[in-house]
């Protein structure tokens, strides 16, 4: 099980902070803006871009799970699926995801709650229990980790640990990032704590 036959999911971060977090980066616009006339991209649509171009290569049926969180409509403890229809099946090409997030972005009220990574971590590891094979979870959030979900997510992050499932988490915008050291100190620590209790 390695990158070259991986199952590939991605979560996108609907949370308010991306009205402010490209203060500097995208010219004080809100990360989710959509150019009418498609000249511009957004930081999502690049990184979609430059990631779905390269990785869709290494998924082998195809597949490539899409989620969003923290958005106003969506349960803080849920995430909602980019293929409503069928959220198991998934998108089948990166032409695809690039079109479903052109769709749906612009129907979603972003939520006012910081991001909590904990609940999209463990959608994954439910994911990875149910389908075999090697997963990778790559998730893009516009903003720190709030300090009452750090716990969460160190968590979630440990229990997926046990799975074949790696997680690449990617900045969007200014950041700052300080609190993602914490969540890996919080991580390594309790890896750690569970490692001398077994």
């Amino acid at each position: 099980m390695n990158l070259e036959s991986s199952n590939l999911m991605f979560a996108i971060d609907y949370t308010t902070a991306n009205l402010t977090c490209g203060a500097q980066s995208f010219d004080g616009k809100s990360l989710h803006m959509l150019d009418p006339s498609g000249e511009v991209m957004n930081p999502y649509q690049e990184a979609l871009t430059r990631l779905g171009r390269v990785l869709v290569e290494f998924d082998d049926d195809r597949s490539i799970l899409v989620s969003g969180f923290g958005d106003a409509k969506t349960p803080e403890n849920a995430v909602f699926s980019f293929t409503p229809e069928n959220p198991m099946d998934g998108c089948k090409s990166f032409h695809e995801i690039w079109q479903r997030y052109h769709d749906l972005t612009p129907t979603i009220k972003l939520g006012d709650k910081p991001a909590n990574l904990g609940p999209v971590i463990r959608h994954a590891t439910a994911v990875a229990r149910e389908v075999t094979g090697f997963h990778m979870l790559i998730i893009l959030v516009s903003s720190q980790l709030a300090t009452e979900h750090l716990a969460d997510t160190a968590q979630a992050t440990v229990d997926a640990s046990m799975l074949p499932l790696s997680i690449i988490v990617i900045g969007m915008g200014d950041g700052p990032w300080v609190s993602w050291n914490l969540y890996c100190f919080f991580s390594a620590k309790l890896a750690h704590s569970l490692c001398r209790k077994t």
